[in-house]
């Protein structure tokens, strides 16, 4: 729900509360203010305050995996549905125009229709059987089922199973669900390296892991191509 909703109704029971969205830069303490922007151009505010609260939230963290920053898509904000939408969209339009050439581009509309969801918590899950949703009716719908048949979801996961913080008999009801809408689900596997049009896997290892143990896993590390990864 957008946090200016949230201020709003909070304000109704409070004396006063006011949204203002804006980038944190500094703090006055003596003078008790916050100097912050709005953009990248440097316009500054400043707002007061009598007791500060510095709550600074999280980013997405990319685990250190080259190319994540640069080449993946996130779910921490509004915007970012946002963005992952229109990458579908323009993914299924590219797809949907190379289909008229036949097979010619089976490859390249093979990968623009697989999507890679990273992260087998709550939100992964979820993602992935909305995606799996949207392929079968909407998807089915306007474009056909020459298209929508043809989009792959996989879902990789580092820890042996989903919903790691859950009850086991939940990650497994999850599991079976998500097979069941086409999901192919690939637990124990770890994300190593992203480019633009690809994403390279191999088994997961431990913490403790011993160099032959590291050494099987990078034999086993495979590059496939893909659409999008989230």
């Amino acid at each position: 729900e957008p946090l200016r909703a949230l201020v709003e109704r909070a304000a109704s029971r409070a004396t006063s509360a006011t949204f203002v969205r804006a980038d944190a830069r500094d703090i006055d303490i003596e003078g008790k203010r916050v100097l912050a922007t709005t953009d990248s151009r440097g316009m500054r505010l400043e707002l007061s305050y009598d007791k500060l609260v510095v709550a600074v939230g999280s980013q997405p963290n990319t685990f250190g995996i080259p190319g994540v920053a640069e080449h993946g898509m996130f779910m921490k904000e509004a915007e970012d549905s946002t963005r992952l939408h229109s990458r579908l969209l323009s993914n299924l339009e590219k797809a949907a125009a190379l289909s008229h050439e036949g097979d010619k581009y089976s490859a390249e509309i093979d990968r623009l229709l697989k999507v890679v969801v990273v992260g087998g918590g709550p939100t992964g899950v979820e993602l992935c059987a909305e995606l799996a949703d949207f392929a079968h009716s909407d998807v089915a719908k306007i474009y056909g089922s020459q298209i929508s048949d043809r989009i792959r979801i996989v879902l990789v996961e580092v820890m042996p199973r989903l919903l790691g913080p859950f009850d086991p008999s939940l990650a497994d009801v999850a599991r079976d669900h998500l097979v069941s809408k086409g999901v192919e689900v690939r637990t124990g596997t770890a994300v190593t390296h992203v480019e633009a049009h690809d994403v390279t896997c191999q088994p997961s290892v431990p913490r403790n892991a011993t160099p032959e143990q590291k050494k099987e896993a990078e034999a086993n590390s495979r590059t496939e191509e893909m659409g999008c990864l989230v």
